[in-house]
């Protein structure tokens, strides 16, 4: 089975979940006064690390990806 670009590139063990999607999410939405409610738009969200760091702060996000990886990893988001 061939793996995709997701599961490549987004391997969590080469690559493991950081703070970092939280502090940017946080700081770019004190920066430009980005409301709770707010909607974003992610295109290629890959893992989902910025939607979900971003639907803590209470924006209502959704996002398109081409990876059936990523697509099933952000089942519980709007993808």
């Amino acid at each position: 089975m061939k793996r995709d670009y997701v599961a490549v590139i987004y391997d969590r063990q080469a690559r493991p979940v950081t703070k970092y999607p939280d502090q940017l999410a946080e700081y770019l939405c004190q920066r430009f006064s980005i409301a709770r409610g707010s909607k974003l738009l992610d295109v290629g969200f890959g893992r989902g690390d910025f939607l979900r760091a971003f639907a803590r702060r209470g924006v209502e996000v959704a996002g398109v990806d081409q990876s059936t990886a990523a697509l099933e990893g952000c089942a519980d988001l709007s993808v």
